[in-house]
């Protein structure tokens, strides 16, 4: 679930991972997800993190090799 009137600067401490960089950290936002859902189950309500280790799955995708071909966005 979205609130789209929400206003955040992103911070490592606002990211549920354990990476120590981000590239959009000290970007200020409009618009934060405020509820998360997989398979049913609340995984992130309000900013805590409510998932338990290895609830997750990896699912694998095709690459695609004209990805690399031009820029990202």
């Amino acid at each position: 679930m979205w609130d789209p009137s929400l206003e955040r600067e992103i911070t490592m401490d606002l990211l549920h991972h354990e990476g120590d960089y981000s590239p959009w950290e000290g970007w200020r936002v409009r618009g934060w997800p405020v509820l998360t859902v997989l398979r049913g189950e609340v995984v992130v309500e309000n900013g805590e993190l409510l998932a338990q280790p290895g609830s997750g799955r990896f699912v694998r995708r095709k690459f695609q090799p004209e990805a690399l071909a031009g820029p990202a966005f």
